[in-house]
């Protein structure tokens, strides 16, 4: 066992002969350790930790664990340890390029693209999404942390390094599988060399040089140049007992393992259950283990998946594709033209609709925006009747947590969803409305401000005044006066600015808001969301704040945003905007052709635009 803040360097080598050369005919696995009689047993209270910080991650909403996302040092193959993680300004994003192989783990997505560079996408809790600069040859996607083996043969990963398993060895290497809190790779003199937690790896012979190898939670399996599997650590379930056979690759998992035999058959041991082990019968070029279902890319270049049915991950797309990748509860694929499709996740689609659109706003699991005929369209997650907009013409619409409202042309307020109190919209003509995660607010034509829902921390106690503008966010509630003063109300956040002109535009996060001033500049105040992470320069023509995360619109119309980045909804896509919508964990924006575009969870299975297939 290994001890906290030491590493385990678990070595798969060739077994030495007498005059210490390597035997190229066995190999033998060697576990070495850095602990001491005092630190023994402090890995089980670290298991337990990775354990629920995995879980942690299940939910997206204000209860989260909110750590900023990170960027691990760039000039060295060993990832930051999050306990020293400094907050990142912004992501600039990438062009178009497309993909060559993929890799899937726990909401975390890496593929490796045409032109050698690596793309991650999904939770950037641990900073794996920030991958080091260098050109690569193969990514492997781990649980919350990646590895990709460079062209010449180092390794560089990145993410959670709480065990050490983003602190590669180095030399040359020719194949990489990051797992749950463990990493291992085959040097090229055939051995096997694994680090990071070894709390059910085992020391045991095995013959042969190996040519490959996956790892999953506390086991691994290397490929040999014979053709044959063999695997170590964790057995609960028999997925370390690998049958006979000849084999051209191996993918380990949680309980279960697959492989893809010469024939082109899919094999699969280990947990029985939900039909994890029963691939269905076609001529296979790739598999590819998840956590408890499997994926299969058939010679006619269709997908296949089995095993546990929930979120949607076994809804493979139709089409011809090239490669195929199974993760904790998402799969994904590349087609033939290089684009990615992902699937599962249990996350509602919030994939844009086609049209032409003036204004979009999003919310917690979907977003709603006004055509250009005035029409309201809402897409996204729908158990709470959040996307049953009422017909009529709209000039502003909010999305709120589950339920959502609109300013008619006639200036009446209406909400829809199933939460009375929060959809229960006052009676009257109105100038503006702005919808938060629990409550709202609106400006009366004579500029009384009124606000309705939850109202637990004063958020809806609005005060008396003529207002011009006004903002809600998390339970705290800002408007602007018609003498330039700015009046907050509820759990109010960091110091909100005293006076702005009555041009500005106020944007409420739950931990802090922004003002775009009228100048075009962007101020900000709060906590980790806003303040500790200023701002960009520049001159803004729109702005938004989601749950933590803030997005605007440039005077060019590029679209820059700033703060939490756990599900990619703080990547703006390269293109040019119009008007933009934060929502918890995704965003969306109106193109210049008055399109939409949208990012984060759930939109194309968190794919990033550039990369998404049509």
């Amino acid at each position: 066992m290994v001890a906290a803040g030491s590493v385990a360097l678990i070595v798969l080598a060739a077994a030495a002969t007498g005059c210490g050369e390597p035997d190229p005919g066995s190999a033998e696995w060697v576990i070495t350790h850095g602990e001491s009689a005092a630190d023994a047993g402090a890995v089980s209270e670290q298991e337990q930790q990775a354990q629920a910080a995995s879980e942690a991650e299940e939910e997206v909403g204000e209860d989260d664990n909110r750590v900023p996302f990170t960027e691990p040092p760039r000039d060295s193959a060993v990832a930051f340890n999050r306990r020293n993680a400094q907050p990142i300004v912004r992501v600039e994003p990438v062009p178009a390029i497309p993909a060559t192989a993929l890799s899937v783990g726990d909401r975390l997505q890496c593929a490796l693209l045409e032109d050698a560079s690596v793309r991650c996408w999904g939770n950037s809790r641990y900073g794996q999404l920030e991958v080091p600069e260098g050109r690569y040859a193969a990514v492997s996607a781990g649980w919350v942390h990646a590895c990709g083996l460079r062209e010449d043969g180092s390794l560089a990963c990145w993410g959670d390094n709480t065990f050490g398993q983003s602190a590669p060895p180095l030399g040359e290497f020719v194949s990489v599988g990051a797992g749950y809190a463990h990493t291992c790779a085959v040097r090229n003199d055939g051995a096997v060399v694994c680090w990071g937690s070894d709390w059910e790896l085992e020391a045991s012979a095995s013959e042969g040089q190996f040519v490959s190898v996956s790892s999953g939670k506390d086991y691994s399996c290397a490929l040999t140049n014979k053709g044959a599997v063999a695997c170590r650590g964790l057995n609960n379930f028999g997925q370390a007992d690998a049958p006979s056979g000849q084999y051209v690759l191996v993918s380990a998992s949680e309980t279960h393992t697959c492989a893809l035999s010469n024939d082109g058959d899919a094999v699969c041991w280990g947990w029985r259950r939900d039909g994890r082990l029963a691939p269905p019968a076609g001529e296979y070029v790739e598999v590819d283990a998840g956590w408890s279902h499997s994926c299969g890319l058939l010679k006619d270049g269709a997908i296949v998946c089995w095993g546990a049915e929930s979120d949607g991950r076994l809804n493979a797309p139709s089409g011809r594709f090239v490669a195929v990748g199974a993760g904790a509860r998402t799969s994904c694929a590349i087609d033939e033209a290089g684009a990615v499709a992902c699937w599962g996740g249990g996350a509602p689609d919030l994939t844009p609709p086609a049209g032409r659109y003036r204004t979009v706003s999003s919310g917690s699991d979907h977003s709603c925006a006004i055509r250009l005929d005035g029409e309201v369209e809402c897409w996204g997650g729908s158990r709470s009747g959040q996307l049953d907009a009422p017909k009529g013409q709209f000039i502003e619409v909010g999305s709120g947590g589950e339920f959502s409202c609109g300013l008619r042309t006639d200036r009446a307020v209406v909400c829809w969803g199933n939460n009375p109190r929060r959809t229960q919209a006052p009676e009257g003509r109105f100038q503006a409305l702005s919808v938060g995660t629990s409550h709202s607010c609106a400006i009366h034509l004579d500029g009384r401000l009124m606000c309705w829902g939850d109202g637990t921390f004063g958020e809806t106690d609005a005060p008396a005044g003529t207002f011009v503008s006004l903002s809600v966010g998390g339970h705290q509630s800002c408007a602007v006066r018609s003498d330039g003063a700015v009046l907050c109300w509820g759990e109010v956040r960091g110091s909100p600015p005293e006076q702005v002109s009555n041009a500005a535009i106020l944007a409420l996060a739950s931990d802090g808001g922004c003002v775009l001033d009228a100048d075009g500049a962007i101020r900000c105040w709060g906590g980790w969301d806003v303040a500790r992470i200023q701002p960009p320069g520049g001159r803004f023509t729109a702005i938004d704040a989601g749950l933590s995360h803030v997005c605007a619109v440039r005077d060019d119309g590029a679209g820059v945003c700033w703060g939490y980045n756990h599900h990619g909804q703080a990547i703006a896509p390269a293109d040019r905007y119009t008007q933009i919508g934060a929502g918890v964990a995704h965003t969306c924006a109106v193109r210049e052709d008055a399109s939409l575009a949208c990012w984060g969870a759930g939109a194309g299975g968190d794919v990033p635009l550039e990369l998404r297939r049509p």
